[in-house]
């Protein structure tokens, strides 16, 4: 049963870890933009 727990936090750490940086990839940079006009 702790496998079984150990396995599934580290499963959700491991997605919740992956929609962050995955919807932080999404947003723009706004240094890359600081020179448009």
């Amino acid at each position: 049963m702790a496998k079984f727990m150990l396995a599934f936090v580290l499963l959700y750490l491991i997605y919740t870890w992956g929609n962050q940086e995955f919807e932080r990839s999404k947003r723009k940079n706004p240094a890359k933009y600081a020179n448009d006009k």
